[in-house]
């Protein structure tokens, strides 16, 4: 349950704390006293929305401070969502400074935003003004229907696998709009890598067979010149006979090392013109004069002049690494084929696993509808709609959502003989307000929440049915904590406990107090909201006749 609140330069509040005891209780106060920022606190606290110019002081931070005690219900469920030391007692902080940053913390760790939600959600449920305009909502009715089955483990198992479902769909969608451009290029690609793989290329043929054909192009002029040139070297008094000659002249008079050093060079060199002599030799006797090597020769550079410049590359090097892309290419395309496969695969077995999962959910809620539906009516009649009429309308769906394969709709009508209607359509506020108290009393006692907070969901009731609605949350209070700002003193008759809350102005400043009244106060403070300030004799009886019908 909620145990403490302490508010520091929120609002109109410099600084604020309230105790809270067990049961109902009861808070009012006159329009503008704090009741709504208190409970505006308590939101932020939990993770809600703060604007940094609600701070009554702008030079220091706003601290906001929850205290919860749990019992062992409560703590198990609480186990689930967040890892602490001790969970039996629960302090939820939150500061923001005046940039509007903030932090928050559970038992003095710190935690995401997110986090505490999750954290609240198991504590404390918060009903407001306009929170009965929800019910009209397909999402809120089915999951009113989902909690009265209790089934949201299985509803949330089914969501999950939903979520994965959806996310497979889209990464198939993704990946076949990319497949569906690059098919769009596959015949071109296709071409493309055919016409260098027929071509055949290799590292380095362009320059070699460059080299070729202006070799065998000259090859006339250069037979010509290597055997002029083999004469020079082989012939008589040639070159190679001549150093020979001189070789054997300088053998016999190596005398010194000087003339040792030149006998050897002179051998050196005999031995390199043989060298020579033998590769000139060898050109000579192997140039060729094919005119047909020399077309294949000029047909094959003409082939890499040609994809070269087709594919605006300067080099048989970056041809060879074009086709190897365009392959990677092609070889994605069939890849993403098979992924695509893969995925459908994977949908269609998801599909057959939610199909199972939904026909499980929607057999739990036909079981449910009628009890829930009785169950209902019968809170309506407590709030002095003898006639009134409730329907649940469940329907198949063809495809999923995340809730399931069902629409639903939630029938109404407050006049007898009338036939129930969509509820948008055929309910007036006032008893949308009954709607929705009744069913969030039975949605209180599924969930089991140690504290419910309703803000002023009784406007626009008053008299008898207000009473009623008092009744009703009392009724709750006996198995959680209940909280309800009012303004109607039929409802605040009803309570356990009453909180007033007023505004004091202290050295020029106004500031918001509060005070737990005892039962003459609360006599009172009764008789003021029946009537006037001071209230009037009437008032002052007629409250003490609402006190007098209080439940036991």
């Amino acid at each position: 349950m909620l145990e403490k609140i302490h508010i520091k330069n929120y609002a109109i509040i410099e600084q604020l704390e309230i105790t809270f005891p067990n049961g109902m209780i009861a808070v009012t106060g006159e329009t503008g006293a704090g009741k709504s920022i208190i409970i505006g606190a308590i939101q932020s606290a939990l993770g809600g929305k703060i604007d940094s110019k609600s701070f009554k002081n702008n030079a220091e931070k706003c601290i906001l401070e929850i205290h919860f005690s749990l019992e062992t219900n409560a703590q198990k469920q609480l186990q689930s969502i967040i890892e602490l030391d001790d969970y039996s007692e629960i302090i939820i902080r939150r500061e923001i400074t005046t940039s509007g940053k903030s932090r928050s913390f559970v038992n003095d760790s710190q935690y995401s935003i997110q986090e505490i939600q999750q954290v609240a959600a198991a504590l404390i449920s918060i009903h407001q003004q306009f929170d009965h305009l929800e019910i009209l909502e397909q999402e809120y009715q089915i999951n009113v229907l989902d909690t009265y089955c209790e089934h949201l483990e299985e509803r949330n198992n089914f969501e999950q696998l939903y979520q994965e479902y959806k996310k497979k769909i889209s990464e198939c969608k993704k990946i076949e709009e990319e497949n569906k451009k690059l098919l769009l290029e596959r015949e071109y690609l296709e071409f493309q890598f055919q016409e260098l793989d027929k071509a055949n290329l290799t590292l380095g043929e362009l320059s070699n067979s460059e080299q070729l054909l202006k070799v065998a192009s000259n090859a006339e002029d250069i037979k010509t010149k290597t055997q002029c040139s083999l004469q020079l070297l082989q012939g008589e008094q040639g070159i190679q006979d001549a150093i020979y000659q001189i070789q054997n002249h300088l053998k016999s008079i190596r005398i010194s090392d000087e003339l040792q050093e030149v006998y050897e060079r002179i051998g050196v060199l005999h031995t390199e013109i043989k060298d020579i002599s033998y590769q000139v030799e060898k050109i000579h006797d192997n140039i060729d004069f094919e005119p047909k090597k020399i077309q294949n020769l000029q047909s094959r550079i003409d082939l890499y002049n040609r994809l070269l410049k087709k594919h605006q590359v300067t080099s048989d090097e970056e041809l060879i690494e074009i086709q190897a892309a365009i392959e990677t290419k092609l070889l994605n395309i069939t890849q993403s084929d098979e992924t695509i496969l893969a995925i459908q695969t994977e949908i269609k077995r998801i599909e057959n696993n939610l199909e199972i999962k939904a026909e499980k959910l929607r057999k739990t809620r036909l079981k449910q509808i009628a009890s829930l539906k009785k169950y209902i009516e019968s809170l309506l009649r407590d709030l002095g709609m003898e006639n009134a009429i409730f329907e649940i309308e469940l329907n198949p769906l063809d495809s999923f959502k995340k809730s399931g394969k069902d629409e639903i709709k939630f029938l109404f009508t407050a006049n007898k003989g009338s036939q129930a209607k969509a509820l948008q359509n055929h309910a007036s506020g006032g008893e949308l307000s009954r709607v929705n108290l009744a069913i969030k009393s039975i949605l209180a006692e599924k969930a089991k929440l140690p504290t419910m907070i309703f803000d002023e969901i009784d406007t626009g009731v008053s008299g008898q049915v207000a009473l009623q609605m008092g009744n009703l949350l009392r009724q709750c209070s006996k198995n959680q904590q209940l909280i309800a700002i009012t303004h109607s003193p039929q409802v605040a008759s009803r309570a356990n406990h009453h909180l007033y809350v007023f505004k004091k102005v202290e050295k020029s400043v106004t500031n918001t107090h509060v005070k737990f009244l005892n039962l003459e106060e609360k006599h009172v403070e009764l008789a003021k909201m029946l009537s006037s300030d001071p209230p009037t004799t009437a008032a002052l009886q007629n409250a003490k006749e609402l006190l007098s019908l209080q439940l036991n």
